[in-house]
């Protein structure tokens, strides 16, 4: 256990180095576009794989950390797998209010500043391939990454609190402020199925299941009217600004119903799943070492906050 907590700044120092080396593609629209010849699905896989995936498999190398212990391999059960993903496929109606309620806050903030939001299936390429990074393979990875790595060395020190921790980190990969809110839900719904479940498995299938709503519509809309999502991003900005209250107002009912089964699941599966026991007394939040999860944290919000301005 104590090896564990000791690989907490290392832990941290690996999200640092991810969260830089990713910026140039994270970063929304300003950024430099990709070459022509790569398909933008491919290279959403490629930078997926490349940059979290290898990096987060060569820290549990290094650190000589057992692979099926480090990443929570452990096998799920049938019918919890499928309570998890009916949990990630009731968690995507409050991801999209809390989208919608980023918009409006970066429209309130900076009114001439359009979403950073860039819908990758609408791009040119397969979208078949982009569906498949986008339901697959960034919860593999993703999930590798924070409920894997991340939540088994926080969850040392911090027990339960790691949860939170681990969301807002999770959170931060996403420095557009409108995808921001809906992560960190996500987030911590899905590190808390695997603190209880203590199966990364839990977590990919709540991952997946968010994602599979957003990508599947943002296929067929892409499939059956290619302009359409640019046709609408380049609609008057009262328009737009009418169009963020509305759905709003629309989103925010739609997930108060949605978050009623949401509940219950979520339920079911903490009953299934006792909480997990510590053999050590947990660590309080001391000066001393909040600055093991606050610098990352303030460090990439202090770049989210520079792309308002």
């Amino acid at each position: 256990m104590n090896a564990k907590r000791n690989l907490l700044h290392w832990a941290n120092l690996l999200y640092v180095v991810i969260v830089v080396a990713s910026l140039p593609i994270t970063q929304g629209p300003g950024g430099a576009p990709p070459p022509a010849w790569l398909d933008p699905g491919v290279g959403l896989i490629v930078a997926q794989v490349g940059l979290i995936l290898i990096p987060t498999l060569l820290f549990i190398w290094l650190t000589r950390q057992p692979l099926r212990e480090m990443l929570k391999l452990r096998r799920l059960d049938a019918r919890t797998g499928v309570k998890c993903l009916l949990v990630g496929l009731t968690s995507w109606p409050a991801f999209v209010f809390l989208g919608t309620l980023g918009q409006l806050l970066v429209g309130l903030v900076s009114p001439a500043r359009p979403a950073d939001t860039v819908n990758i299936l609408s791009q040119p390429g397969s979208p078949w391939i982009a569906f498949l990074g986008l339901v697959l393979v960034a919860p593999l990875v993703e999930e590798a990454l924070c409920r894997g790595v991340l939540l088994s060395i926080y969850e040392e020190r911090f027990a339960a609190r790691a949860i939170w921790m681990v969301g807002i980190l999770f959170a931060l990969l996403h420095p557009s402020i409108d995808q921001a809110l809906g992560a960190l839900f996500v987030g911590i719904v899905a590190g808390w199925v695997v603190y209880r479940t203590r199966s990364i498995w839990s977590g990919v299938l709540v991952h997946g299941g968010a994602n599979f709503i957003s990508a599947s519509l943002a296929l067929l809309v892409t499939l059956a009217v290619p302009a359409g999502v640019e046709s609408a991003a380049q609609a008057p900005a009262g328009d737009m600004a009418a169009m963020v209250w509305i759905g709003l107002l629309v989103w925010g009912g739609i997930a108060a119903v949605a978050l009623i089964p949401w509940f219950f699941l979520l339920r079911s599966v903490g009953k299934h799943y006792a909480p997990p026991t510590w053999p050590e007394p947990q660590a309080r939040l001391s000066l001393n070492s909040l600055w093991s999860w606050v610098a990352p944290a303030v460090g990439t919000a202090g770049y989210a906050i520079y792309r308002l301005f």
